[in-house]
């Protein structure tokens, strides 16, 4: 029994797509040691724009009360279809200024997609006949609110007003 275990575990460790390097290094890398301010949010979205243009529209679908675009991605491959043309998926992260890790999750997710296109067969074909809608950061002054003021802020930072 024991055999088959390692039988099994090797295989799948061997069956892991590894995207090529070309690939790999031409995709920003979304850093896990920090949460993203607004600036370096907006820095490393355009980067993956600039790098897989065929793949990914990058389009401001709001602006907050401070003044913050409010990032949307569509993720798709343009060659084989409009993005409207195909079935599709939302990911939605940071919907509220302390939900930090649904933000990181969502752009993680944005990432291994753009990062393992062409190397990956499922990401491949996920993305040749399906479109990925991803908002990454719903509430933009929130979590720079959090970030900035080391508190909980549930949504926004504005003061309560009674009607």
């Amino acid at each position: 029994m024991n055999k088959i275990r390692a039988f099994l575990l090797a295989s799948a460790v061997c069956s892991v797509v590894v995207p090529s390097a070309a690939v790999a290094q031409s995709i920003a890398p979304l850093p896990f040691d920090h949460i993203l301010h607004d600036n370096e949010l907006t820095k490393l979205l355009n980067a993956w724009v600039a790098a897989r243009p065929n793949l990914v529209q990058l389009e401001n679908i709001g602006t907050t009360p401070q003044g913050r675009p409010i990032w949307f991605l569509t993720v798709t491959n343009k060659k084989t279809g409009a993005a409207l043309d195909k079935p599709a998926l939302i990911v939605d992260g940071n919907m509220h200024a302390t939900e930090w890790g649904g933000g990181v999750a969502a752009l993680h997710f944005a990432w291994k997609l753009l990062r393992d296109y062409g190397a990956d067969e499922r990401i491949t074909r996920l993305l040749d006949t399906r479109t990925i809608y991803i908002l990454p950061r719903m509430t933009p002054d929130g979590v720079e609110a959090t970030l900035a003021q080391g508190r909980f802020i549930r949504s926004v930072d504005r003061p309560f007003q009674t009607p």
